[in-house]
């Protein structure tokens, strides 16, 4: 019995503070999933960073922005390609095409947090039909960065 009035007691506690705490949804504020990006920015959360490579081997190699992820110190792995969980707006492209011409090519990509936070990149990188995880800035450390230099890809294959 005396679980009971405690159980009961609890409830009600907390169903009053939820109440207090709940704002009036008459006035709430709603953003088109388009304006996600742009809400974001103007919060001063988001952060845009520039994924950089070059090739100086002698085939094609593609970084693949769908397959490579980020996550914040104490986060969990993310899409790189997402915005506030919407898959696409977050990059200009789906992957970076790097050519075998010696040139340094470049994507640009809108996160959810803002440039202050430590990262940690996975990016997925083909030539072929291989494939290589690169981890930037290394697979244990962090980066508040915002150009993500991976260099010469051609290294790895």
């Amino acid at each position: 019995m005396y679980r009971s009035i405690l159980l009961a007691l609890g409830l009600s506690l907390s169903l009053a503070v939820a109440l207090a705490v709940t704002p009036d949804s008459s006035q709430a504020a709603v953003a088109s999933p388009g304006a996600t990006s742009d809400l974001i920015a103007e919060l001063g959360q988001g952060c845009t960073v520039s994924i950089r490579g070059t090739n100086r081997g002698n085939r094609d190699i593609e970084i693949k922005l769908t397959r490579s992820k980020v996550k914040v110190r104490g986060g969990i792995w993310k899409r790189i390609d997402k915005v506030a969980g919407t898959v696409g707006g977050a990059c200009t492209d789906d992957e970076v095409s790097v050519p075998n011409d010696r040139q340094t090519y470049s994507e640009s990509c809108n996160l959810d947090l803002g440039c202050g936070s430590r990262r940690r990149y996975k990016f997925e990188i083909k030539r072929g039909g291989n494939t290589h995880i690169e981890y930037f800035p290394s697979s244990n450390g962090w980066t508040t960065s915002t150009t993500i230099n991976l260099g010469d890809l051609n290294r790895h294959f």
